[in-house]
């Protein structure tokens, strides 16, 4: 198996060493942009095994239409239709090429580091995420942070 996505190692020992449990990254596919948060597990998360992160990937201008999945250095857990449908990828015979090439394409753009300097489209959607979670998540006290700094 090819480690198309070798960077999220990386990015996941750099955020544990500058204690983050959130980053972003811009993800641009079939002239849409992206906000890809990444995002470390919660204590009481279920994960499968082998599962380094979690990604969740958000569309530029509408937080709401969002696709959350959880990634190794090897693939994406989810099936193929779910990728399919969310980013746009018509149905043909040669779909596991197409599928690897998508890979590809989102492994350009994964950091191998946390970069502190996030636009405000990336600080919001990293507001919004960590507000969807549960109000007892110790994790609330870095929405609040993250908002004082917008």
């Amino acid at each position: 198996m090819v480690n198309v996505f070798e960077n999220l190692k990386l990015l996941k020992l750099d955020m544990k060493d500058k204690g983050w449990v959130i980053d972003s990254f811009y993800f641009r596919y079939k002239q849409q942009n992206y906000i890809v948060l990444v995002k470390l597990f919660e204590k009481e998360e279920k994960v499968p095994e082998y599962a380094l992160l979690k990604l969740e990937f958000l569309k530029e201008n509408d937080f709401s239409d969002m696709l959350a999945v959880y990634a190794n250095s090897v693939k994406l857990y989810t099936d193929t239709k779910t990728i399919r449908e969310y980013f746009g990828i018509e149905y043909s015979s040669n779909l596991g090429d197409v599928l690897f090439q998508f890979s590809q394409t989102l492994a350009r753009f994964i950091p191998t580091e946390v970069s502190e300097k996030k636009n405000e489209d990336q600080k919001e959607a990293m507001c919004f995420s960590l507000s969807q979670s549960d109000s007892e998540d110790p994790r609330k006290n870095i929405v609040f942070q993250l908002e004082e700094i917008l």
